[in-house]
């Protein structure tokens, strides 16, 4: 048999492999196609009023326009960020501060003239600075796309000051690792085999660092993990505050607050069972990384518990969970301006150290048992949609 294989003319030997391989790829291709294998990518772009879109390299991002904001608007300007396009280069004496995080200081359901780089803004101006404050938080960004934003935008804004706000969308527990999902939907958008279910899986099982493929056909994955795991949350801040440093840009760190730390009973909160033992861990970071650095420390519980010691109610403060109000905003606006003044900022620049910062000795908690459903409220089950 073989030796009659052999004595075939060779074009014809030829194109008996040619045939066998291609069947072999077309089959491999369709079992494939049958294990529906999805890269993130959410490639969704909207003209309706919608503030969140997909995004080339941080995954989602915000439409240029006057876009819906949960009850209220939010004027986005051509960089997709909230507020109008400060000028650049910025004027000579001038100082800018920028402000980083997620919805809760972009402004999630309050109106461009109540959100925190507004307010801030107008106390500044009234104490007779040359200031302006840009508002670079986006709904749901953790410091992983924050420092994509600060390398595509950020940066050539040219800040004095940057705010350092993201931790909520970092400790939350989701099924990926934002890192991880940025990864593979680089993969997605450069490879032009990217279309082929067969490259997908290959990809995800191949690669040397996590690529995410998620069939839906599993289910949402049950496993929780940190969006941004405490070591690269700590890396990732230190990284981006010696870069503003290299550039001449001070840094100011914000605790955020919800209404569950608020009505947290003092007595429970430092045991096994305090609820916020899941936020501590990133909050003890920014504090290391704030001596580390010099840089100025804002904890909103305290001036938060005290608007509520002064008579006001929750809800005066907080849309929900922990989307502050205009009176909230105001009160950050407060809290941020104050530190300004007792670090003597701007005749104190507050640019942080060269070298980078320890916070090994800052250990993570285990994920908790209670999590449990299909994911349905996640926000990364956007990625995984078609337009």
């Amino acid at each position: 048999m073989i030796g009659r294989w052999r004595r075939q003319p060779l074009w014809l030997r030829a194109g008996v492999l040619l045939l066998l391989t291609v069947l072999a790829v077309a089959g491999v291709e369709l079992w494939a196609r049958g294990q529906a294998p999805q890269l993130p990518g959410w490639s969704r772009q909207v003209s309706d009023g919608t503030l969140m879109n997909g995004h080339p390299t941080r995954l989602w991002g915000m439409r240029e326009g006057v876009q819906h904001n949960a009850g209220a608007t939010a004027t986005i300007n051509r960089l997709g960020l909230r507020g109008p396009v400060p000028e650049v280069p910025r004027p000579a004496g001038r100082e800018r501060i920028l402000i980083l995080g997620d919805s809760s200081f972009f402004g999630h359901g309050v109106g461009d003239r109540d959100t925190l780089a507004a307010q801030l803004g107008a106390r500044l101006r009234a104490r007779g600075l040359d200031v302006d404050v840009v508002n670079a938080a986006v709904a749901g960004y953790s410091v992983v796309q924050s420092r994509l934003l600060m390398d595509e935008v950020g940066w050539g804004l040219q800040p004095t000051l940057v705010v350092y706000a993201n931790v909520w969308s970092d400790n939350t527990f989701d099924a990926f690792r934002d890192e991880d999902l940025i990864r593979s939907r680089r993969v997605a958008r450069l490879n032009p085999l990217v279309h082929s279910a067969a490259f997908r899986l290959l990809a995800s099982r191949l690669a040397r660092e996590r690529v995410v493929v998620w069939r839906p056909e599993d289910g949402w994955p049950q496993e929780r993990v940190r969006r941004v795991p405490l070591d690269r949350f700590s890396a990732l801040h230190d990284a981006l505050v010696r870069e503003g440093a290299a550039r001449g840009a001070g840094a100011l760190f914000i605790q955020p607050t919800n209404r569950e730390l608020l009505e947290l009973d003092p007595r429970i909160e430092n045991g096994p069972r305090a609820p916020d033992r899941f936020w501590k861990p990133y909050f003890q970071v920014f504090a290391a990384l704030g001596a580390c650095h010099g840089a100025p420390q804002v904890a909103l519980t305290p001036p938060f518990r005290s608007a509520l010691d002064r008579g006001r109610q929750m809800d005066d403060l907080f849309l929900d969970m922990m989307h502050p109000t205009p009176l909230g905003q105001g009160i950050v606006a407060a809290q941020v301006d104050a530190a300004l003044q007792a670090a003597g900022w701007p005749g104190r620049d507050l640019v942080g150290a060269g070298q980078p910062c320890d916070t090994s000795h800052i250990v993570d908690v285990p994920t908790p048992e209670w999590f449990s459903g299909d994911g349905a409220e996640s926000p990364q089950r956007l990625l995984f949609l078609d337009p």
